[in-house]
């Protein structure tokens, strides 16, 4: 979440912000048979005028087909 902080104080509420920043975390939790105190996450924020939820969703739908391949559902 920092580098959304950082993005949106750079732009001064004077630019649109898009970002997608995919990066580790890392939790307190003990390891066990279904959980990892590691894991990899993506987070992004898209704030402009005339924006919709949709236009996110279709931006992390876009990425994941990238990384993942076209026939990924």
């Amino acid at each position: 979440m920092l580098s959304a902080v950082r993005t949106m104080l750079k732009g001064e509420g004077k630019e649109p912000i898009r970002i997608i920043c995919p990066g580790k975390t890392y939790r307190r939790d003990e390891d066990d048979a279904t959980h990892s105190h590691q894991f990899t996450q993506m987070e992004g924020l898209l704030v402009d005028k005339g924006i919709t939820l949709g236009d996110l969703k279709g931006t992390f739908e876009e990425m994941a087909k990238m990384l993942f391949g076209k026939s990924r559902e």
